[in-house]
């Protein structure tokens, strides 16, 4: 049997590359306090033990061997001198004003406002004449490629390649996917339903079922026939959407000049299907899907630049990606006096650093490991407690270990660690509310607080692009892409929208004005109440055809909702008549409710008087009795107010024992029959 020789003290010093510290010249340029000279001398019976302890030893000359992550550089580095961070001259930091670049940019737009200043003008703004007639171009274009290929019976056999499709076909398409966002049904071909729950004669009345569908498929953003093959260096993997994608990028930076205030995060496409670069962030509301990088303004979560994450190039490996992308998109920002605003997936020390010598201030968390970092606080064996700070600093960047809900890690070249009141108050406990503690406002590091006050920005945006979203379900990756790209122009319109005209809109009444002016069915306002009756333009749709249309109905509501009061009730008949001038008044009459009926019954439905149930606040509430309490005015300013603590257990109304409830379930007008009884007590209102 074989046995395995022992290896002599000689080879194994050999195989570290260290030297005899015995036999070693006196004279040799090693100093004595060398790491390799301290480290232990494996056991010699083991050499494979010895192998790895070796690969050990020699990463521990030059510091630990250093790894990346997904954002940018990770590694402690050398401890020796704490990578240059100090403790600061006071417990909060210290960044002098004079190193603070100032802001010297012009915020606003940088294109005369449109003519028309409606929500279809802000749009064009982005999605303009040339956007549209590529659109048309290249939809007419496809669908001659294609029709020859589609079997006879296929009805998309019927598409007229003569005739094609045209710019005002093309906005009506983008009009009803918008409105399909508002008006939410299972399947496409449910929007065109005849089915009397499911009907809404709109779609039908702006295009036919067959024919959506065929424009639709048929639409397309670029040619097909001249896209490169992959491999060759033309190749592009955006080329389906590029040329919108391009044109809404210039668009998007050149209408209109952001804030001193600018965030830079992360920005979702649902999808779900098969793309190359789909991605996975858990943190997002939609977790699947292609990933835009996004600098936005702070204040109004306007998107100044964008760019789209494709994968990275090729086999190569992704060194600081995430400070690139910082770099890319503040290009044309820089040495004006921005502060840019980050997560800890972008954030480094070095790009806080290459920021300040660019003349643009930085704030933003940072992951604990990153390379650059301060060891003794970025430790973790370190424990801060709540609500405190330990800050260490170099030159004019500040770095703080806060702890609030967790423990996190800031950079900052403008902000120091000084607290600062937040406005808002602190929720105490039962525990504390039973020690009769007092609520107080929260106190936090001033970079803290704004660091939470200019992201919002970010999650106002994704909170927008939530609401009324109409994507379609498809297998097209880029048509998902060219939904999203024009739900995003359609929130940047809004937002500029609201910014400059005196009457801002909702989003649902925006995306509804929108919708109607794109599909040329007039602009969805409401009536005017002085002249109910006025005929409508053909083809206008009104958003108040569902509500009340000035008839006789609707009048004697408007007398009904005001018979306590005479002179009122006179008001709102001649607000209703809308000016025109009757031949002779209206007679007064009360009109009984349905409840009153119910009210006024004592055999079906017997009255019995019961106390109020109790409140988190009372065990006997107090409620404003409806016979007694007379109010007057839409702000209800009461004339008489008399509260009990009893009801009505089968009205559920708010009665005194005596003479309420007697009068309230056997008189039609109790109102009036109360003002009768007060005259007559001597009691008065």
């Amino acid at each position: 049997m074989n046995r395995r020789r022992a290896l002599s003290r000689e080879q194994i010093l050999r195989m570290l590359d260290l030297e005899d510290p015995v036999n070693h010249d006196s004279d040799s340029d090693i100093s004595s306090e060398s790491e390799e000279e301290t480290v232990p001398v494996p056991h010699p019976v083991v050499a494979s033990r010895s192998r790895s302890t070796s690969r050990q030893i020699t990463r521990g000359r030059g510091g630990t061997r250093t790894s990346r992550n997904r954002g940018g550089a990770r590694g402690r580095g050398s401890t020796d001198d704490n990578n240059g961070w100090l403790e600061p001259p006071n417990p909060f930091g210290l960044i002098s004003e004079e190193d603070i670049p100032t802001y010297t940019g012009v915020s606003g737009m940088t294109v005369p406002l449109p003519t028309d200043r409606t929500p279809l003008g802000y749009f064009t703004l982005f999605v303009d004449n040339v956007v549209i007639d590529r659109f048309v171009l290249e939809t007419n274009k496809f669908a001659k490629q294609v029709k020859e290929h589609l079997p006879d019976f296929y009805y998309l056999k019927r598409w007229d390649c003569d005739t094609g499709t045209d710019s005002t076909e093309m906005r009506k398409l983008i009009g009803i996917l918008m409105a399909m966002g508002v008006v939410s049904k299972p399947t496409e071909r449910s929007y065109w339903s005849t089915n009397s729950i499911m009907e809404t004669p709109f779609f039908n009345k702006v295009m036919p079922r067959d024919r959506f569908l065929a424009l639709f498929t048929f639409w397309h953003l670029n040619d097909n026939e001249e896209a490169p093959l992959p491999g060759s260096p033309d190749y592009d993997k955006l080329y389906k959407i590029q040329p919108f994608f391009s044109h809404l990028q210039e668009r998007f930076s050149s209408v209109y000049y952001p804030e001193e205030n600018m965030a830079v995060d992360e920005s979702v496409m649902p999808w779900r299907g098969r793309v190359a670069w789909r991605q996975f962030i858990a943190n997002k509301p939609c977790r699947y899907g292609m990933k835009l990088y996004c600098l936005w303004e702070s204040s109004s979560g306007y998107i100044v630049k964008m760019k789209m994450y494709t994968g990275k190039d090729g086999n190569k490996r992704e060194v600081d990606h995430g400070p690139n992308v910082v770099k890319a998109l503040t290009e044309d920002y820089r040495n004006k006096g921005h502060t840019i605003f980050t997560d800890s997936f972008f954030t480094s020390s070095d790009l806080v650093t290459y920021m300040q010598e660019n003349g643009t201030s930085y704030v933003g968390t940072v992951l604990k490991h990153r390379r650059g970092n301060p060891t003794d606080i970025s430790s973790k064996d370190m424990k801060v407690a709540k609500g405190k700070t330990v800050v260490r600093q170099k030159n004019n960047v500040v770095a703080v270990r806060y702890n609030d809900r967790k423990d996190f890690m800031l950079l900052s070249s403008k902000f120091t660690a000084e607290p600062v009141d937040t406005g808002k108050t602190v929720r105490l406990t039962r525990e504390q509310r039973q020690r009769g503690e007092e609520a107080r406002n929260a106190v936090k590091p001033m970079l803290v607080h704004e660091y939470n006050k200019s992201m919002n920005g970010v999650d106002h945006f994704d909170q927008h692009l939530s609401y009324y979203s109409f994507n379609r379900k498809t297998v097209k990756w880029w048509k998902r892409a060219a939904t999203h790209l024009l739900h995003m122009a359609l929130v940047q319109a809004m937002i500029l929208f609201n910014k400059y005209e005196d009457k801002p809109k909702p989003q649902a009444d925006f995306v509804l004005d929108l919708v109607m002016q794109l599909t040329n069915c007039g602009v969805a306002e409401r009536q005017d109440p002085a002249n109910p009756h006025a005929e409508r333009q053909d083809g206008e749709i009104l958003a108040g055809d569902d509500e009340g249309q000035g008839n006789d109905e609707a009048a004697a509501g408007e007398v009904e909702a005001a018979a306590g009061d005479d002179e009122a009730a006179a008001g709102e008949v001649e607000a209703a008549a809308g000016g025109v001038e009757a031949e002779e008044p209206p007679k007064k009459r009360m009109r009984v409710k349905p409840m009153d009926f119910e009210r006024l019954s004592h055999a079906d439905n017997p009255h019995r008087l019961v106390p109020t149930p109790p409140t988190a606040k009372s065990m006997r509430a107090s409620r404003n009795c409806e016979c007694c309490t007379i109010a007057s005015g839409k702000r209800r300013t009461y004339l008489r107010r008399v509260q009990t603590t009893y009801m009505c257990k089968a009205c559920k109304v708010p009665l005194c024992p005596d003479p309420c409830f007697s009068i309230y379930h056997s008189t039609k007008d109790y109102k009036r029959e109360m003002r009768r009884y007060y005259s007559i007590n001597g009691e008065g209102e």
